[in-house]
């Protein structure tokens, strides 16, 4: 360049004398290119974007109590299964009867092809570790929300799948155990009630009570048959002063007696309906 110009004065004026003749070349495409591209955003068909984030974590992570018995979703080994059954006829379809866009009565042609048209629409990819981004493409500005809403639950479906069906087994065998436990326990209540109506009194709570009783009615009995005794021991003193100040009262009672063993002796060979008994 030096050889060229023995300037920087001259350089610049060079540079001037190509812009100015290439002018036109360097002009008329920004004239023309931003008109170009409003007419072309206007004409090409809009395309709107409905985008979903999802955190996948494991349940040991949330949960350390649980880490013996949860099922980790292991999204790395299972997210191309997971991405290609998202993508499947089997997702798809429900995905759109959901929607209400087909039916059983749908032409199996325009089902394929509802199908495959959302399968392209569609991206699921893993972000990470545990997050899971869904991205579905539409020129509907007010259809991708809902379908990718439809998409993501069965997707969940899918996800948790797994766990979903050892919970059920363990709900199930939980259950099983628990009528069988309700039905032991049944029988265990009705055998001590009948044990309880059985030895009503030898119950803890009645024992006590009883004891007491049976130790009040033995004083009684002993207090009686103390008084019972000492009427004994004053009829005799009774008797004695009886016989003493009078004898016919004395021979009366020997005659009282005397008689008294002569019915004992005719009771014990005889009938009381026999003719000396009733004599006597």
């Amino acid at each position: 360049m030096s050889a060229l110009f023995e300037s920087t004065s001259d350089t610049l004026a060079y540079i001037a004398q190509v812009a100015w003749r290439r002018r036109f070349l360097a002009f008329i495409p920004l004239l023309l290119l931003p008109p170009l591209a409003v007419v072309t955003a206007m004409v090409a068909p809009k395309r709107y974007e409905a985008r979903m984030t999802m955190l996948v974590q494991e349940p040991s992570k949330l949960n350390p109590i649980l880490k013996d018995i949860s099922i980790n979703p292991n999204l790395k080994e299972r997210m191309s299964a997971l991405v290609a059954l998202a993508h499947s006829e089997v997702v798809l379809g429900k995905v759109l009867e959901d929607l209400g866009r087909i039916g059983p009565t749908t032409d199996p042609r325009d089902r394929d092809y509802m199908v495959r048209a959302l399968s392209l629409a569609v991206n699921i990819q893993l972000v990470g570790s545990d997050i899971i981004e869904m991205r579905l493409r539409s020129s509907d500005p007010l259809s991708p929300a809902a379908t990718l809403t439809a998409i993501a639950n069965r997707f969940v479906e899918r996800l948790v799948s797994p766990e979903r069906t050892a919970v059920q087994d363990s709900e199930r065998f939980l259950k099983q155990q628990m009528d069988e436990r309700r039905a032991t326990l049944d029988q265990a209540e009705q055998a001590f009630a009948a044990f309880r109506s059985a030895n009503a009194d030898k119950l803890p709570a009645l024992y006590n009570a009883t004891v007491q009783r049976l130790a009040g009615l033995i004083q009684q009995l002993e207090e009686k048959q103390m008084a019972l005794g000492s009427a004994d021991a004053a009829l005799q003193d009774l008797r004695k002063r009886l016989a003493s100040t009078n004898p016919l009262i004395g021979r009366i009672e020997e005659s009282i007696v005397q008689v008294s063993a002569e019915l004992a002796s005719l009771r014990a060979r005889y009938t009381d309906a026999h003719s000396e008994v009733q004599a006597a």
